[in-house]
């Protein structure tokens, strides 16, 4: 008797119509794998939103982190994060957790799918960096009518995606790599990518490689698809042009998506939860007329100042400091907490906007960046300038910073972003 071997898989339903898909994936998984002599021994486990009505704010609790860490590979459903519960992402942060940098997109001519493109031969592979950019969730208000988010590429995250994306070419037998940026206009993070995306297609000579424009690729993949191969771009780009992709071969509910680290990979849906579709559903007999929409006149939005006279004037009740450290977090927390005075305390430290302290991730490569809060100690507390800028100055001593954000609160409304995990 042939003795199957065994997986263990963390299965994560989702929300909505999530454990319908995860349902039927399993099944087909099962009945795949029986065929091949291997077995999966599933780990079911909980993340979105039930978690966050939970009062877990990440969405994704400790039992989850710790089956993944496990078994190493998750399936996932989508996952919701419903309004007022939660504040980010139960997916990004799974991702984020992880260190699940790579985010793979195939999308390829299916048969028996009708599209405007049938017969083209369309066959590509987006490949997204998953963990930098903008996505970081890095967001302050300068004043209440202008916000500001940290936009962040590191040369780390660029080349480890876009070797990853070389190396996935070469091992699929394709052919061309395109590197796709918005380097004319960003020129430092996006410049970067660019940059280092040219550097690598050096190393890999047996491959065609080109740059190209991140709107010239939306046009290019609208306008001849069939050209292109394996594209590998920013967190934000990646996400446009790969639901792009998606379409052009029937939809996002053709389309998969894995996320891969190091040493975890995480597959999923690429569509949402679709809550109104969850469970048996009725088709009408007929369809109904739409009705008119009643188009009312926009109100005049409330000027800063106006708002400031309505929930009371700003509060700076802590600051953000930006440093340049290659020490363990832990290291870097201990000494970061012996700086601060009475009136503020060190909250957490994040990388690439993911806490690695106090509470470590499962998974952290550093790109020696990091942000360390500092709150007020007292509830209602008006920091001064002086205050801020004197524990700039001991910080200084431990670490250089590159910059500082100050963290203000109009009444009870914060102007500032968590991190993933605090």
């Amino acid at each position: 008797m042939t003795t199957l071997r065994r997986h263990a898989i963390t299965l994560i339903p989702g929300d909505g119509v999530g454990p319908e898909v995860a349902l039927a994936t399993k099944r087909v998984l099962d009945a795949a794998a029986a065929t091949a002599g291997v077995a999966f021994d599933w780990e079911e486990a909980d993340a979105g939103a039930e978690v966050f009505k939970k009062g877990d704010t990440s969405g994704v609790p400790a039992a989850t982190r710790e089956s993944i860490e496990r078994t190493r590979v998750a399936l996932k459903g989508p996952l919701e994060t419903p309004v007022g519960f939660g504040e980010k992402s139960a997916n990004v942060t799974l991702r984020k957790l992880f260190e699940t940098y790579a985010n793979v997109r195939p999308a390829r001519e299916l048969p028996g799918v009708p599209t405007r493109y049938k017969g083209e031969g369309i066959d590509m592979v987006i490949v997204r960096e998953n963990v930098e950019d903008l996505y970081a969730g890095i967001e302050h208000l300068q004043t209440h009518d202008v916000a500001q988010a940290v936009k962040l590429i590191s040369r780390t995250g660029s080349e480890k995606i876009i070797r990853f994306a070389y190396e996935l070419a070469l091992r699929e037998g394709r052919h061309k790599v395109t590197t796709a940026s918005k380097a004319n206009i960003l020129k430092f993070t996006e410049g970067l990518f660019k940059q280092v995306g040219e550097d690598l297609g050096k190393e890999y000579s047996s491959l065609e490689a080109n740059h190209l424009i991140i709107d010239n690729v939306a046009h290019q993949m609208v306008k001849d698809p069939a050209q292109f191969d394996v594209v590998v771009a920013t967190n934000l780009h990646g996400d446009i042009i790969s639901d792009l992709a998606s379409g052009l071969v029937g939809g996002l509910g053709f389309a998969s998506s894995a996320n891969y680290g190091d040493g975890v990979a995480i597959f999923e849906a690429v569509h949402g939860s679709a809550p109104k579709y969850a469970g048996p559903t009725t088709v009408p007999a007929a369809a109904s007329r739409p009705r008119p929409v009643d188009v009312k006149p926009h109100a005049r939005w409330t000027s800063g100042e106006a708002r400031e006279r309505e929930v009371g004037a700003a509060r700076v009740v802590g600051l953000d400091l930006f440093l340049q450290s290659l020490m363990a977090p832990a290291e870097l927390g201990a000494k970061l907490s012996a700086l601060a005075v009475q009136e503020l305390t060190l909250k957490m430290i994040e990388s690439k906007g993911t806490v690695v302290w106090p509470n470590a991730a499962p998974a952290f490569d550093p790109t020696g960046l990091f942000r360390a809060r500092f709150l007020a100690r007292a509830d209602g507390a008006d920091l001064p300038d002086e205050t801020l800028l004197a524990l700039a100055a001991r910080v200084a001593g431990v670490a250089p910073w590159v910059h500082l954000e100050k963290l203000r609160v109009w009444g009870s409304e914060e102007g500032f972003t968590r991190a993933q995990g605090e």
